[in-house]
């Protein structure tokens, strides 16, 4: 494909190429915020202008010297000072327990901290409730053949507690109470 041929000045007007032909170009300096969209690498080489994002001024008074606190370090007595969230309604006695317990003895901050906090207790609660039903039913049944199998919670009460231990990897909580 051919390259076009570009008129004299008009990668570096301000204005369009018709108000180039009526004299009506006024010529873009480098600190006013315009550039030709040529100088892009790989931009075509049409006359196009593209204005640079405007340079936001910085807030005065912003902040004033009495309200500005420096935030308290994680573990410290502000932190403890401050109440913990409580634990979510859906979950159990002891997992509400464990909640509160881990949120005592570690500095866990952010929602994002709290929501796998949060899973991780749901997969601890599933553990449970799913070790508490195959206790009382037995670990095997017998198939239509008489056949023992294997209880079908255990591979539920299997996954849940590899969710749970993974959860607690993530939030890096010490799950054998063995120091490193």
């Amino acid at each position: 494909m051919p390259r076009r041929r570009r008129a004299a000045g008009s990668g570096h007007a301000r204005c369009a190429p018709s108000a180039q032909r009526y004299g009506k170009v006024q010529q873009a300096d480098e600190g006013d915020g315009v550039f030709p969209l040529s100088a892009i690498e790989g931009a075509s080489t049409a006359p196009v202008l593209m204005r640079r994002p405007h340079d936001p001024q910085p807030l005065k008074n912003f902040r004033r010297d009495d309200a500005m606190k420096a935030p308290p370090l994680p573990g410290s007595s502000a932190r403890r000072e401050a109440k913990d969230p409580a634990a979510p309604k859906h979950l159990q006695l002891p997992e509400r327990q464990l909640w509160a317990s881990i949120l005592r003895e570690n500095a866990i901050e952010g929602e994002a901290a709290l929501s796998l906090l949060e899973s991780t207790l749901e997969a601890h609660q599933r553990a449970r409730l799913c070790r508490e039903q195959v206790d009382r039913e037995g670990s095997t049944y017998l198939d239509r053949f008489e056949q023992p199998k294997p209880h079908p919670l255990l591979a539920a009460e299997r996954d849940a507690r590899a969710a749970f231990l993974a959860g607690m990897r993530a939030l890096r909580l010490d799950i054998t109470g063995e120091e490193r």
